[in-house]
């Protein structure tokens, strides 16, 4: 079982570097017909990823998700499906390319990684329960939603630049209005947001139960909920003060920013937390 899922896993990463490379064409030579076939391949993708996971709970009888690299498959799973749907509902050119391009590094990290299978029962009877395994879900979903919101306020900033040098050309066009762009991204963090906050509260539980000594100073708690905080002022801020335009989409690139070392960095310093 473990050699085919191997065998799969690296199929799979094929198949996205594909998809990658033909909606990069799209990208960069305004490319219709790749862009098509892409996608197609991408929601295979989508598909592989979605069998792999379910032969990696059949094989190793718990959710795969307990570590760092094992996180990174569910992270690119979530981010491709995120992609998809919101090249479907919000039709926003680029931002297929420019998020699946986060999801394939995601995926080459996981799929050279040589400790993504090592995690023994010891550690499995431990860590496994349904509050755990919420959490680390709805953790992930809020960070698939932040990273499209920060694709589209990426491409905010760069269209504003375009408009503020007067730089008119066909992409000025393809990304579409700054009003879109903005509210899109916007949205993504207030969809993001209630998942981060549950997936906090669940955390907080299940430490509390399974970890009797845990430290509730650890750097990866204080840094989640720093990481709830930065995505809550920038709603407070668009919601509630009315916010908008290119100061609220540099908070939102910051905030992303944070995201990653919450989830490369700040590991490394925790006493307990894994991934």
């Amino acid at each position: 079982m473990e050699t085919i899922i191997a065998r799969l896993v690296e199929f799979t990463s094929l198949a996205y570097c594909i998809a990658v490379i033909l909606l990069g064409m799209d990208f960069i030579q305004n490319k219709p017909k790749q862009k098509k076939y892409g996608l197609w391949i991408l929601t295979g993708v989508l598909v592989l990823q979605t069998v792999a996971l379910i032969l990696q709970f059949v094989n190793s009888g718990r959710v795969t998700i307990f570590n760092v690299y094992e996180g990174l498959y569910f992270f690119s799973w979530v981010i491709i499906g995120f992609s998809i749907m919101a090249n479907k509902f919000m039709k926003i050119d680029f931002q297929l390319f420019l998020t699946n391009v986060i999801g394939f590094i995601m995926m080459i990290i996981y799929s050279f990684s040589n400790t993504h299978h090592l995690i023994g029962n010891e550690l499995h009877e431990q860590m496994i329960s349904h509050l755990l395994v919420a959490h680390v879900i709805l953790a992930i979903l809020s960070y698939g939603a932040f990273a499209l919101s920060f694709v589209l306020s990426a491409m905010y900033l760069y269209q504003y630049k375009n408009l503020k040098q007067k730089k008119w050309g066909q992409n000025l066009f393809r990304i579409g209005d700054l009003d879109k762009l903005e509210k899109s991204s916007g949205n993504l963090v207030v969809v993001g947001l209630p998942f981060l906050f549950v997936a906090l509260v669940f955390g907080l539980q299940w430490a509390y139960v399974k970890v009797p000594d845990v430290i509730w100073y650890d750097v990866k708690i204080i840094g989640s909920i720093l990481l709830f905080i930065v995505y809550g002022i920038y709603v407070y801020l668009r919601n509630v003060r009315n916010f908008h335009g290119k100061n609220l989409a540099v908070w939102n690139v910051v905030g992303f920013i944070f995201v990653l070392l919450n989830f490369f960095v700040l590991n490394s310093f925790s006493s307990f937390h894994i991934w």
